[in-house]
């Protein structure tokens, strides 16, 4: 199965006080599954997870928990995000009413 995976489905499984049953019910499925996400999708959970861990939501420790377990997963990164931020990612954002960061995924 391919899918694409959002930040806000993957980072629920990060976060240690969060608990969302949709994103769980994908967690199940990924050991079978190939996730694509933009080239943004890194940058965005890194911030969550400095936010978090500056707001004591987790520890470092639970971070880099977080951090191996979303490594150990297909997830796909596409590198041609900016490639196609000024094109194709844009149009999309105008046709669909879409931000460029929506647009990407």
């Amino acid at each position: 199965m391919q899918l694409v995976l959002d930040c806000s489905v993957a980072i629920s499984w990060c976060l240690v006080d969060e608990n969302n049953d949709y994103a769980n019910a994908i967690l199940v499925m990924m050991p079978d599954a190939e996730a694509f996400v933009p080239g943004i999708w890194l940058l965005e959970i890194a911030n969550i997870l400095l936010v978090a861990e500056r707001r004591k939501r987790m520890t470092q420790e639970q971070s880099e928990i977080a951090i191996a377990l979303l490594q150990s997963l297909l997830i796909q990164v596409d590198i041609a995000t900016a490639t196609n931020a000024l094109d194709a990612t844009l149009t999309l954002g105008r046709q669909e009413g879409l931000a460029a960061y929506d647009a990407a995924y």
